[in-house]
């Protein structure tokens, strides 16, 4: 699920609303310097400090992320004879997070918190620049505001989001003859 949330992430079909919205996640924090390897990943409580968990919100978007570069996925069943097998949570560490810490997802809040909100999402409308050289921003949302504060949302939903938006926007404005400093 998280590969094709990111899917439609990439191609601007997912609104940036949903992208922001927080995932419930328990997170454990790395026990020691010793790091899982790719024979040891499985042994979560070995490696991290699953008895003092704390709960926090992680976008959608940087879900999708730890998902895309999962170095930790381990899916915990739980199950009896009348309801069968069940996926009860997964653990979840990105290759370079993995070095900190591991996500706990509820499977429950997951299929809440992400999947629903994906099935359901409507975008309305998309705010689209383009460079000469044919690179793009598009910035694709749910509700009707300003230009302007769709930028600066969809830069507060990550790091990367940020970046590259800035760097977007100061090669756009050179390409129109623009001062740097002039925002949207």
């Amino acid at each position: 699920m998280g590969i094709g949330v990111r899917k439609l992430i990439e191609a601007a079909k997912l609104s940036i609303e949903v992208q922001a919205r927080p995932i419930n996640v328990s997170v454990a924090s790395l026990r020691g310097t010793r790091v899982p390897d790719a024979l040891n990943y499985h042994r979560i409580e070995e490696f991290y400090e699953t008895e003092s968990m704390r709960t926090e919100q992680v976008p959608v978007l940087a879900l999708c992320h730890a998902i895309i570069h999962s170095y930790v996925l381990v899916p915990r069943f739980s199950g009896s004879g009348p309801t069968g097998l069940k996926l009860q949570d997964f653990f979840l560490a990105s290759d370079r997070g993995r070095r900190r810490e591991v996500y706990l997802v509820e499977w429950d809040n997951f299929v809440r918190e992400m999947v629903n909100p994906v099935v359901l999402d409507d975008v309305v409308s998309m705010y689209v620049w383009r460079a000469p050289d044919g690179d793009e921003l598009r910035i694709p949302t749910s509700s009707q505001h300003p230009a302007e504060e769709h930028i600066e949302f969809y830069k507060d939903i990550s790091i990367g989001n940020s970046k590259a938006v800035d760097k977007f926007l100061i090669k756009w404005r050179q390409a129109h003859g623009l001062p740097s400093e002039i925002t949207f």
